[in-house]
């Protein structure tokens, strides 16, 4: 197990901050508990923290016992959103152009 699979190779080669959360944020959730510390060797090596940050989180929610219907709970809910929202908010930077500064701008004309 330890060659690198593709998908991780391509967090190690992507281009950007934005590409490598776009490629975690797709992941299948079996590969990241069976390749957990392969992905995670890899985000400290590039150090993305944002990718590490959701990473705990998803792993934590896998691991989690559920309810006897099967849920996480609201509070465990609650967290794999806001992880999840925090790094599409990454991925999202990457197509934007960097916002402009400059005086107010008015809309009554």
């Amino acid at each position: 197990m330890d060659d690198l699979l593709p998908i991780i190779e391509g967090l190690r080669d992507a281009a950007s901050d934005g590409a490598r959360a776009d490629m975690l944020l797709r992941m299948p959730l079996e590969i990241l508990l069976k390749r957990e510390l392969q992905i995670r060797a890899e985000l400290e090596r590039l150090k993305f923290q944002p990718g590490l940050d959701w990473l705990a989180v998803e792993i934590s929610a896998l691991r989690r016992t559920r309810s006897e219907y099967g849920e996480l709970g609201f509070s465990t809910d609650r967290a794999l959103l806001g992880a999840r929202l925090s790094l599409a908010a990454v991925r999202d930077k990457r197509d934007r152009a960097p916002a402009t500064t400059g005086g107010a701008v008015s809309c009554s004309q």
